[in-house]
């Protein structure tokens, strides 16, 4: 079954992760997931754009792993990442139903990817991510 925040974050084997290559950002040609591997960061760069963060906007990444996704916004945007605990890469450690001991509000964007496949299905695992990111007042130009 796959990780979940229900159960402390403990992982058990299922198919898709013992097929799994052992990098996983690089896969030879034929495996399975390199399709993914490849595609996924350079289609994130294109959307991390069209979000627009303004310098000194702030980005959540829920479920941050290695915050690999960092480079795609400039150094001027506050980028938090956010993950279970136990996670040095993780500014924001989650609470045990999955949500976020934040303000409402506090975020202009999301990042959240490979996540749900992580998620245990009885739990709400976006926890309050709604109320984290900002209302938008107008749509970005």
């Amino acid at each position: 079954m796959p990780l979940s925040a229900s159960t402390g974050g403990e992982r058990e084997r299922s198919r898709p992760f013992a097929e799994r290559p052992p990098d996983v950002r690089k896969a030879p040609p034929w495996h399975r997931y390199a399709y993914h591997i490849r595609e996924l960061p350079a289609r994130l760069r294109e959307l991390s754009g069209e979000l627009r963060v303004a310098p000194g906007g702030r980005v959540l990444d829920f479920g941050c792993a290695d915050s690999p996704y960092r480079r795609f916004f400039a150094p001027a945007v506050d980028f938090v990442g956010a993950d279970l605990p136990g996670n040095p890469h993780a500014e924001i450690e989650l609470n045990p139903d999955g949500s976020l001991p934040v303000d409402d509000g506090c975020f202009d964007a999301l990042l959240s990817t490979q996540v749900l496949e992580h998620v245990a299905v009885s739990t709400n695992g976006h926890g309050n991510l709604e109320q984290a990111i900002a209302p938008v007042s107008t749509p970005p130009a």
